[in-house]
């Protein structure tokens, strides 16, 4: 086990995907969390818990369509171009990021754009435990890396509910949002450091 981790620990690429894990996981807890409760705050007149629950449905449903065509797009892509594919991916939803509070006069709207942010957030989201573990583990060490990188989005998730809130308290949305925008900026950044190239030790189709 020492070793297997020793190994993964001497792998670029793991560090990386551990790194975006860390990153995607806590905006995905973040919006889990947060969504209804958002949605509420910038409802006008009487308040509707319910309404606002109904509304941030679109986040999960525009995030199985993009685990779908994330997926397809990937297979798709030229080896050398995959790193650009998350990092655009995530570039836009910094800037979704970036405007989600100032749809506090517009409720209509700020559900759009929850939606939107779940056809970005999903994509890279659903490439980090799976293929890209692959990739960074090699065929030896490919379930050992997904494990690792699965248990830094744990982390992450603890941080969602509890070092957002605490931003919350501070600056209220548009604090928070304004944090996740740099921070998936920065893990846009990071997603460039991807080393392209074919998948390490596959077999070709067919085999």
């Amino acid at each position: 086990m020492r070793a297997a981790l020793v190994a993964l620990l001497r792998k670029p690429q793991f560090l990386v995907c551990c790194g975006l894990r860390l990153t995607v996981t806590l905006l995905r807890e973040s919006f889990n969390t947060w969504n209804v409760d958002f949605l509420t705050s910038i409802q006008s007149g009487e308040k509707s818990v319910a309404t606002a629950a109904l509304h941030s449905i679109g986040f999960d449903m525009a995030g199985g369509v993009a685990i779908l065509i994330t997926g397809l797009a990937y297979d798709r892509v030229a080896a050398a171009s995959r790193r650009w594919l998350i990092a655009g991916t995530l570039g836009l939803l910094a800037i979704v990021l970036a405007i989600l509070p100032r749809t506090a006069a517009n409720p209509g709207l700020g559900a759009v754009l929850i939606g939107v942010a779940g056809l970005l957030v999903y994509g890279p989201f659903s490439l980090l435990s799976g293929v890209l573990a692959i990739e960074s583990g090699g065929a030896r060490l490919a379930a050992t890396a997904a494990g690792c990188i699965d248990g830094v989005g744990y982390l992450a998730a603890i941080l969602a509910g509890a070092a957002l809130g605490h931003l919350l308290d501070i600056g209220g949305y548009p604090l928070g949002f304004e944090v996740l925008a740099i921070i998936t900026a920065v893990s846009a950044l990071l997603a460039l450091a991807l080393r392209p190239g074919s998948r390490e030790h596959s077999p070709s189709v067919g085999a």
